[in-house]
């Protein structure tokens, strides 16, 4: 251990192996660098002060000159920022550095510098680390032996950031207020929180739509969301805008400035309280949720053939059905249409069990199911497209291997899913069925579960369950062959092998590969 509090490996020659300088988490130390073109090139934040997992936001050295910042699984796109600060030298390998006496700034090979804060006082002997903190942004601290309160005091921050600037300090169907200088987390009207302990976990209807009842609007003034619009109409009036928000089974809410109506799907993201002059409508009550009512083009079988050419361009093939590329709303949007192929019997429960549970949630780290089809023996499900395929063939088909950020990156979209599945839906799920081939990357890479034909619904209070083995071979938890009850252990077993299949770029069952490594 150095005295910079850089940690270092050598070997028998004295060469540098490892050291902890080269893998930072959320803290730079003095000669440290944060680097433009070569590794390491962000930081990310904790969970928690206690809980040292990766959390919400990463700060990032980029290519074009700028130290930014954005949510930890978000891309590196403006919209997504929430903070830069740059020095407009893309080639010449930018360094963001914090020297002995507390000094901010940005280098390049040139000598161009940059100060983001200027130090402290020399003669004050303290130590000092950068370090980007739980509630995103990003501070300058210093200690010294000699003070009486022997703990770490902020010297700098950007002032030009508050609590709520960081996107995702607040989780979805959330927005941010300031009060007394700290961010709360708000639920809209007809929302509640998904977890009382957490005040940031995000926010579910907490109604159940009635068709005796029509649906309504509640008002909030000045609370803008991220932009995620998909469909925007001009010209409109609040009256009319409200009138297509409630023709449209899709439009949940509708944000409506100068004269625009902005319809948006659920989850609601980045939202907070600021001095803008944007009306925001959230629809309540109002006749009962079914899926089939999205796209009334989807219920007959025909359309549905003619929305895929025919079942003409075929994605993937499974046990159960086959997976084909369609279009629909005017070839507009591209899915996937599932067409189950087993026998009546089995197809009608895979069927069933599929309609049911996925029909009870909703998360942007599962696949969603935007219809279906029941048309006598004709079992059809139609999904959002995910345009990069599999994880199986990123990982054992694709000649471009994924680079380990990706990887940690996708095995964390999992674990959300996972943890929303068993601890966060109304109902818990247990997926059964949890491997490569059933997890999907849409076009940003994001990985989402899927195929939830095997899943088991447990009823309120139950913990465990008896059923007869379901999943795959090599994923299998060994409770399943010792007729023992299952837990939501099952899945957390699964996503170990998925884990180590991830790792290591090859199957957890191989009879080509030997055992020597």
């Amino acid at each position: 251990m150095l005295d910079t509090g850089n940690f270092v490996l050598y070997n028998s020659h004295s060469e540098i192996i490892w050291q902890s300088f080269d893998a930072p988490t959320d803290t730079l130390l003095p000669s440290q660098k944060l680097r433009q073109f070569e590794e390491p090139k962000e930081l990310f934040s904790s969970v928690s002060k206690d809980y040292h997992s990766t959390g919400k936001f990463r700060i990032l050295m980029q290519e074009d000159g700028y130290l930014a910042q954005y949510p930890a699984d978000s891309p590196n796109s403006v919209k997504y920022g929430y903070w830069d600060f740059g020095i407009y030298i893309a080639e010449n390998n930018l360094t963001l550095n914090l020297d002995d006496n507390g000094q901010l700034y940005l280098l390049n090979t040139s000598g161009n510098m940059k100060n983001l804060y200027d130090g402290g006082n020399v003669s004050d002997k303290l130590m000092y680390r950068m370090t980007l903190d739980v509630d995103g942004i990003f501070k300058v601290y210093s200690y010294g032996l000699n003070r009486s309160d022997d703990d770490w005091k902020v010297e700098w921050s950007p002032n030009s950031v508050d609590k709520c600037d960081p996107k995702g300090v607040c989780c979805q169907n959330q927005y941010c207020t300031l009060m007394n200088q700290e961010a709360v987390c708000t639920c809209p009207p007809g929302y509640v929180l998904i977890d009382e302990s957490q005040k940031d976990s995000g926010c579910n209807r907490n109604y159940v739509r009635n068709g005796n009842v029509s649906p309504h609007f509640y008002q909030l003034d000045n609370v803008v969301w991220f932009n995620d619009s998909y469909s925007i109409l001009s010209n409109t009036s609040r009256t009319a805008c409200e009138d297509e928000c409630l023709k449209d089974d899709d439009c949940e809410v509708v944000l409506h400035k100068d004269d625009q109506c902005m319809k948006q799907r659920l989850p609601l993201k980045f939202g907070r309280l600021q001095n803008d002059p944007v009306i925001t409508l959230v629809k309540v009550g109002g006749r009962e949720f079914k899926k089939e009512k999205q796209f009334k083009v989807l219920i007959a079988s025909v359309a549905l053939e003619q929305a895929t050419n025919g079942f003409a361009e075929e994605l993937g093939k499974g046990a159960t059905g086959t997976v084909f590329k369609g279009l629909i709303s005017n070839g507009k949007r591209v899915v996937a249409v599932k067409r189950l192929e087993t026998v009546v019997a089995e197809g009608e429960r895979e069927f069933r069990n599929e309609m049911k549970v996925i029909g009870r949630t909703h998360h942007k780290n599962l696949e969603k199911l935007l219809g279906y089809c029941n048309d006598g023996t004709n079992r059809l499900l139609v999904y959002e497209f995910m345009s990069n395929g599999s994880l199986a063939d990123v990982l054992f088909k694709s000649e471009t291997k994924p680079r380990w950020e990706e990887r940690v990156r996708i095995a964390v979209n999992v674990a959300r899913g996972i943890l929303y599945l068993h601890e966060e839906c109304e109902t818990q799920i247990i997926h059964c069925d949890r491997k490569p081939q059933n997890i999907l990357l849409d076009e940003r890479h994001c990985a989402k579960i899927a195929d939830f034909r095997l899943s088991k619904l447990m009823n309120l209070n139950q913990t465990r369950t008896n059923t007869g083995v379901r999943g795959t071979r090599g994923y299998v938890a060994p409770e399943w062959h010792m007729n023992l009850p299952v837990t939501v252990k099952v899945d957390v077993f699964s996503f170990g092998i998925l884990l180590l299949e991830i790792i290591c770029y090859r199957r957890s069952l191989d009879p080509d590969l030997s055992n020597e490594l």
